[in-house]
């Protein structure tokens, strides 16, 4: 049976030790689609923040055990483990983080063989239904390599509710130099 937990902790040791393998698991395969390193947690780091209230925790459940997982914080000076630029959105959108209703996407995950079944899906739409529920707002970054209708989604899943709009913030571009008389790099 599918369920998403909704908490400021995760007080159980062995959950927070299978959130961290879910955590990982699902980054498994960035090595061959993302030039940046999509995890921004390491083992201590995670454990701190599942145990930080700051931190909302939606934990998608099979079965007892977490398959998918978002943080989300309001804290915008601990959102930058995910290379959020707090001052930029205090200064994009002040009215709502003086307010503390807008929140940043820390991690959002599930594991690979539960993604492409909807899974994510229901992850996304309780994670909409409390930004919407909370009159706040959320921005969050991703990888266009690995999750490319990631944008498209969630928009649509936010349309479940009302309708919304999406302000792109930034965009982040890797390149490679090499110089022809070197030959084209392998």
């Amino acid at each position: 049976m599918e369920e998403i937990l909704k908490v400021k902790i995760v007080e159980d040791k062995n959950m927070r030790q299978q959130i961290w393998q879910t955590y990982i698991e699902s980054f498994a395969d960035t090595d061959d689609f993302c030039a940046q390193d999509q995890m921004c947690y390491n083992e201590k780091n995670m454990e701190t923040a599942l145990l930080d209230s700051d931190y909302w925790k939606f934990i998608l459940l099979l079965d007892g055990r977490p398959i998918g997982l978002c943080l989300l914080t309001n804290n915008l000076t601990k959102a930058r483990i995910a290379y959020c630029n707090d001052r930029y959105l205090r200064k994009k959108f002040p009215n709502y983080t003086a307010q503390g209703k807008l929140y940043y996407v820390t991690a959002i995950c599930v594991l690979p063989n539960q993604q492409k079944q909807g899974k994510g899906i229901e992850l996304l739409k309780a994670v909409c239904q409390f930004i919407f529920d909370t009159q706040s707002m959320v921005a969050y970054d991703h990888s266009e390599a690995k999750n490319p209708n990631l944008t498209s989604i969630i928009q649509w899943v936010g349309k479940k509710f009302a309708p919304n709009s999406q302000i792109p913030l930034d965009k982040q571009v890797y390149v490679a130099l090499f110089y022809d008389h070197n030959g084209k790099p392998d």
